[in-house]
């Protein structure tokens, strides 16, 4: 299991598979989110209805959940057998309960964090995610750490600060302990 932040999990996914095909496959997650992204079927099943998300709720099927600007997403358990290396992207408050699981599991798991400052979350999501949110940006960062948890106490095998617009600096960080982790 490798916990990561979802914006880079199909690079490392591709990246990883390229030298060992199927080596790495990533989770998929189930949102109440109404607007459709590019490459997405509407018709997926990981789109569902409030009322469907609050009973996979009460029902414990999901590892973890959270809300996400005006919708919640989740990951079902379901999603962390499907197979010996997989990429989920879970808040930081999940990490610990992570590792207790694959410990159960007889699974090893490799912890990333990406950061960044949070005067830098606070401009990310003034320039490209201002149509999402109604309340300032700042109070947005606030909440998302009142609300995620912060990695303070948290041990994590990596940690990178996540440098906007330095995709390619950032993979090359990672992918020398992904690969690493997967060819152990």
């Amino acid at each position: 299991l490798i916990s990561f932040f979802y914006h880079f999990i199909d690079e490392m996914v591709k990246e990883a598979n390229q030298e060992n095909p199927g080596s790495l496959d990533k989770t998929w997650y189930y949102t109440t989110r109404k607007e459709v992204r590019p490459g997405e079927d509407p018709k997926a099943e990981y789109f569902i209805s409030e009322e469907e998300f609050d009973r996979k709720i009460s029902q414990g099927e999901f590892f973890s959940y959270a809300p996400n600007a005006n919708y919640r997403v989740a990951t079902p358990y379901s999603q962390l057998e499907k197979g010996n290396n997989i990429v989920i992207s879970i808040t930081p408050r999940y990490v610990e309960r992570l590792k207790e699981y694959a410990a159960q599991k007889n699974r090893e798991v490799l912890t990333i964090l990406l950061s960044a400052p949070r005067q830098e979350r606070v401009q990310r999501i003034r320039m490209r995610e201002s149509w999402l949110f109604t309340e300032p940006a700042e109070d947005k960062v606030d909440q998302d750490v009142s609300r995620e948890g912060t990695e303070a106490g948290i041990e994590f095998d990596l940690k990178i600060e996540n440098k906007e617009g330095r995709f390619e600096e950032t993979m090359t960080e990672i992918m020398p302990r992904v690969k690493e982790f997967l060819n152990r």
